[in-house]
C-alpha cells in the first residue's frame, strides 16, 4: 500500500485483499478432512500465517520509504508476479484440459468483474 500524500488506505485495494482470503480460508478449511491433518498443526499453520501477514501490514503501515524508485520496483515485483499466476498458472497451464470456448467466457467474465469492481471502488481521490 503506498501512504504517501496522506492517503491512508485505498478502499478498493483492502476490500480486494480481503475478497482474496475468503475463497482461501474455505480451501484451506476444506482440505481439512480430506488429507487428515491434524487439527493443531492445521491450527499453528493458520496462526502462522495470520501473524506474519499481519506483521507485513503492520510494517507496510508504518515504513515510510518516499523513493518513487523503491515504490516502482515493488509495484513492478508485485505486477510480474501476480501476471505470471495469472496468466501461466491459472490460464495456460489450467485450461488445457477445458473446452477453449469455456475458459473464452470465464476470462470474459472475469474481465467483466474486474471492470465493475474498479468502477465501484475507485483507487484516485
Amino acid at each position: 500500500m503506498s501512504l504517501q500524500q496522506g492517503q491512508l488506505i485505498n478502499y478498493g485495494l483492502l476490500a480486494a485483499f480481503i475478497l482474496h482470503h475468503i475463497p482461501e480460508g474455505m480451501i484451506l478449511m476444506s482440505l481439512i478432512p480430506i488429507t487428515k491433518m491434524k487439527y493443531r498443526l492445521f491450527t499453528i499453520f493458520c496462526s502462522t500465517l495470520s501473524i506474519v501477514i499481519g506483521m507485513n501490514i503492520f510494517m507496510g503501515m508504518n515504513m515510510r520509504w518516499d523513493s518513487i524508485k523503491w515504490n516502482t520496483v515493488m509495484m513492478g515485483m508485485t505486477i510480474g508476479t501476480l501476471g505470471y499466476v495469472t496468466f501461466y498458472e491459472l490460464l495456460w497451464k489450467k485450461s488445457k484440459n477445458l473446452p477453449k470456448g469455456k475458459v473464452a467466457l470465464i476470462v470474459l467474465l472475469g474481465m467483466i468483474v474486474i471492470h465493475y469492481f474498479v468502477r465501484f471502488f475507485p483507487s484516485h481521490h
